[in-house]
């Protein structure tokens, strides 16, 4: 009998560790795509910006000026770690996060990050942690988030 005690202490210390690890992942993989939607989103709003990323692209390849074709590589490097990210990650992301990442939902992506909401919904934002929430707590309503497909209470 105390055996097996011992053996669900074992199991809930690697279980905790194990959520706490996954916490870390998360939050790492969330600080890069914050990043990279930061940056794309202030180089869309740069003064050199063009309304649309192609046109942007034909000015910097039709000898247009070197801060154009600057703004323009950031915008492409930005794009490019914001796919290569999701498709790394897109398990382990939070499902709303995903999805605003597949539909190419910059503006909400980031508003769910907690970065500027401008005229995003409320909805469309992660909700505030509870005070005193625990690493582990979020991490098992992540996993009953992500098994059930909707939070659970």
């Amino acid at each position: 009998m105390r055996q097996s005690h011992e053996g669900e202490a074992r199991l809930q210390s690697h279980l905790g560790f194990l959520a706490k690890e996954l916490v870390t992942t998360e939050i790492m993989t969330e600080a890069l795509i914050k990043d990279s939607l930061i940056s794309l989103t202030t180089a869309m709003a740069a003064p050199n910006s063009a309304a649309a990323g192609a046109a942007a692209a034909a000015t910097a390849s039709a000898g247009g000026t070197a801060a154009q074709a600057a703004q323009v590589g950031q915008i492409t490097r930005a794009l490019e770690t914001l796919d290569t990210l999701f498709a790394r990650e897109r398990r382990h992301l939070h499902p709303q996060l995903a999805h605003f990442l597949q539909h190419r939902s910059y503006a909400k992506a980031l508003a769910f990050l907690g970065g500027p909401a401008g005229d995003i919904p409320p909805s469309a934002r992660r909700p505030q942690r509870q005070a005193g929430a625990r690493a582990g707590d979020t991490a098992a309503a992540t996993a009953n988030t992500r098994a059930s497909g909707s939070p659970t209470s």
